[in-house]
C-alpha cells in the first residue's frame, strides 16, 4: 500500500511504537490490502522473536503461496514522480 502502519507526530515517537509493536492499518491506505496480507505483516511485526515468524514460516504463509491475491498494480508508480519533485 505504501503507506507504513506506524505513526507518530515526529521520528522520536515513532520509533517508540516501533520497538514496542504498536502499529495500526490506517484506513483508507490499508482498505484495499487483503486480511491474509495484513496478518503476514502482523506476523513478522511480532515484537516476541519467539512468538514471531520465522523465515520458512513466513516463506510458507498462505498470502505467499496462494497466487490468486497477486496485484499487478504498480505502488510506486505515483510515488516515483512525487519523490524526483521532492529531490534538491
Amino acid at each position: 500500500c505504501g503507506f507504513p502502519p506506524f505513526y507518530g507526530d515526529n521520528d522520536n515517537q515513532m520509533f517508540r511504537k516501533i520497538k514496542a509493536g504498536q502499529y495500526k492499518f490506517l484506513s483508507p491506505y490499508w482498505d484495499p490490502i487483503s486480511a491474509d496480507a495484513k496478518e503476514f505483516v502482523s506476523k513478522l511485526l511480532t515484537v516476541d522473536w519467539q512468538k514471531r515468524m520465522d523465515a520458512q514460516q513466513a516463506l510458507d504463509h498462505r498470502w505467499l503461496k496462494d497466487g490468486k491475491q497477486a496485484s499487478t498494480h504498480n505502488l510506486f508508480e505515483g510515488n516515483a514522480m512525487a519523490m524526483s519533485r521532492n529531490t534538491p
